[in-house]
């Protein structure tokens, strides 16, 4: 285009160098941390094509001015391409690292039985969830790999595709681990209630001492079952019941026991007034019966025939012989309150 006047040229040459500013900031702005921003890139690119085709600038500027715009976006879709081809190679590799870990938790959590199994499958699903974030990158054993990998190391991205792939097994793999950890909880609370119903029956039924030491060794071996924190709390208040049930049985045993003492108390010193009053009774008997033969002696003495006499020294060695055995009985007495006082001591 011919310029007509100074004024039609002032303005070209004012839109080529505000095309130019525009080209010089196309090529130079929109990086972040070192990384292209191509959203924000090619809205300006495509202002400024729109500036290209509504600006007054020389023919001559006009080509040269163009050529770089195309020079810039060529360059920049090609680096995009290759950004987006290592993008992907890098997100193929990060999902296969995400997908290994979340094999790793699926195969721990199908043989999980113990606490620690089922914590270790929840650590790799954790560990997973860590790897598929963009910020996230491995963690070196010394410090000497530490610091080459801050120095090396370039965050991956997972791609949308390979994030919601890799998401999917994650879930899964989740459920397995839900579906074991409540199958096992279910096989060990059947565990449980079996032990404490052993135990309940003990102390209804058996020794109640016997149940204490029952569900104690229960409570050892339920320690180390796996279980939901609800059923945890079922098995708890099963042996609760068991223990409170042993103790109460003990309680009413004491009771009953001390009951029985006292009864059998009441009963041998009783047996102990009857046995002393009836050796003093004895006693007297035996006094009695001394006196008559006192009486016996003096007949026998005045006697005017051999046979009264005869006759009297007959009552005489009665009367002795009642005695030896009254005597006999007396001592008999004795022992027995003595024995029986020893043992109500003794209590």
């Amino acid at each position: 285009m011919i310029p007509r006047d100074a004024e039609w040229y002032e303005r070209a040459r004012r839109d080529s160098d505000e095309l130019n500013a525009e080209l010089e900031a196309l090529e130079n702005g929109h990086w972040n941390l070192m990384q292209r921003q191509y959203r924000e890139f090619w809205q300006h690119a495509k202002a400024i094509a729109e500036r290209f085709r509504a600006s007054q600038v020389l023919r001559t500027d006009r080509e040269r001015l163009w050529a770089r715009y195309r020079r810039i976006c060529d360059g920049a879709r090609e680096t995009q391409d290759r950004e987006r081809v290592a993008l992907m190679s890098d997100s193929e590799d990060k999902r296969r690292m995400v997908d290994a870990t979340i094999e790793d938790a699926r195969v721990s959590a199908s043989g999980a039985r113990t606490r620690e199994e089922f914590a270790r499958a929840s650590a790799l699903l954790r560990l997973a969830l860590q790897q598929m974030k963009d910020e996230w990158e491995p963690s070196p054993s010394d410090p000497l790999s530490a610091l080459l990998s801050a120095l090396t190391y370039r965050p991956k991205r997972l791609l949308r595709e390979h994030r919601e792939a890799s998401w999917r097994k994650w879930v899964e793999a989740n459920e397995a681990l839900r579906q074991r950890r409540d199958w096992i909880g279910g096989v060990n609370k059947d565990i449980a209630q079996g032990l404490a119903s052993e135990a309940h029956d003990e102390a209804s039924h058996g020794n109640p001492h016997e149940a204490l030491k029952t569900v104690k060794a229960a409570q050892q071996r339920v320690r180390d079952l796996t279980m939901s924190k609800d059923q945890w709390e079922e098995v708890r208040g099963w042996l609760n019941d068991a223990w409170t049930l042993a103790l109460k049985r003990i309680g009413e045993q004491r009771t009953e026991r001390v009951q029985r003492d006292a009864e059998w108390r009441d009963q041998q010193e009783t047996h102990v007034a009857r046995w002393s009053g009836l050796r003093s009774k004895n006693e007297g008997v035996i006094e009695h019966l001394r006196d008559l033969t006192s009486q016996d002696e003096e007949r026998a003495s005045s006697a005017r025939t051999s046979e009264f006499e005869d006759t009297v020294r007959g009552w005489i060695e009665e009367k002795r012989q009642k005695i030896i055995d009254i005597q006999r009985t007396n001592e008999e007495l004795g022992e027995k309150i003595r024995s029986v006082t020893e043992r109500l001591r003794a209590q």
